[in-house]
């Protein structure tokens, strides 16, 4: 029988796609986002279908990040709103209101 604890890390040790990082931390930036503004520990990091996740301490829990998501993504670029823009809009929010 496999003990949680040996399972948990030999998973991990397992993954070419992970790292230790402990005692580091992050801000959550997605102004969407419940967590936006607070300072998370990492207490790993992996990826995902390509992308860089954070596996982060909240409390009595662990929430996943994107990495988009926190202080270390690349920032946003802001965009010129232009008519085409405008036109993907519109049609989207017609399909929403479906007409």
């Amino acid at each position: 029988m496999v003990e949680r604890g040996h399972w948990a890390s030999q998973r991990l040790a397992d993954s070419t796609q992970s790292s230790n990082i402990n005692s580091d931390s992050i801000v959550v930036t997605h102004p969407f986002h419940p967590l936006r503004q607070q300072r998370l520990r990492i207490l790993f990091q992996r990826r995902q279908a390509g992308r860089r996740v954070y596996i982060c301490e909240c409390g009595e829990r662990t929430v996943t990040l994107l990495e988009d998501w926190t202080d270390r993504g690349e920032p946003s670029v802001p965009r010129p709103l232009t008519y085409d823009r405008l036109a993907d809009l519109h049609k989207a929010l017609r399909a929403i209101r479906g007409g």
